[in-house]
């Protein structure tokens, strides 16, 4: 009211303009992506610290599923279809100690007990890229506004032992495997 009142009575002198505040650039990921790459990093240091306690060694894979040749709305829809079908028939599919989750945007990650089996985690790998890739085929054949994608599954895996220390550790190595993988499967 007192601005006001000093305007009123002569004092013509312009007020200085408001600052607004900087507008933080906006998040690379979206909130909900986030959260599950937390529940899965959750899940990891849960499965160490148990390892550390003696329990089993186990193996942590990375799928990721790249889809080209279709509009972004339709891209998202094959995603989404083959990750929850990849994860409402984990147990089923890859074994019942078998935990998988959501990895970023359009992947999967699982985590299985590897025990004395060594060759589990790259078992495991081939198996999830198998069942993304069968998905894909089986949506292209099926589904007309799917037909013209073009797809690559890509896959690594890693598995914990005593001379990984962190979490990230182990997590970078399943990352590095997963970009070296360049097994290019193309729909026919």
């Amino acid at each position: 009211m007192l601005p006001t009142l000093v305007r009123l009575l002569g004092d013509a002198e312009p007020r200085p303009f408001p600052v607004v505040a900087q507008v933080a650039p906006p998040r690379e990921r979206p909130v909900a992506e986030a959260y599950l790459d937390r529940v899965l990093v959750a899940s990891v240091r849960e499965r160490i610290a148990a390892a550390k306690d003696g329990g089993p060694t186990f193996a942590v894979v990375l799928a990721q599923l790249d889809v080209e040749g279709v509009g972004e709305a339709t891209r998202r829809a094959m995603v989404h279809r083959a990750i929850r079908a990849t994860l409402g028939a984990t147990a089923t599919l890859l074994g019942g100690d078998v935990s998988a989750y959501r990895y970023g945007d359009s992947g999967v990650a699982a985590l299985a007990p590897t025990g004395r089996d060594a060759a589990r985690a790259e078992r495991l790998r081939t198996l999830v890229r198998a069942r993304l890739d069968e998905l894909m085929r089986t949506m292209t054949s099926t589904v007309r506004a799917f037909g013209t994608a073009r797809w690559n599954v890509r896959a690594g895996a890693a598995t914990w032992s005593d001379e990984v220390a962190t979490t990230t550790v182990l997590l970078r190595q399943a990352e590095a495997a997963l970009a070296g993988d360049n097994d290019r499967r193309d729909a026919a």
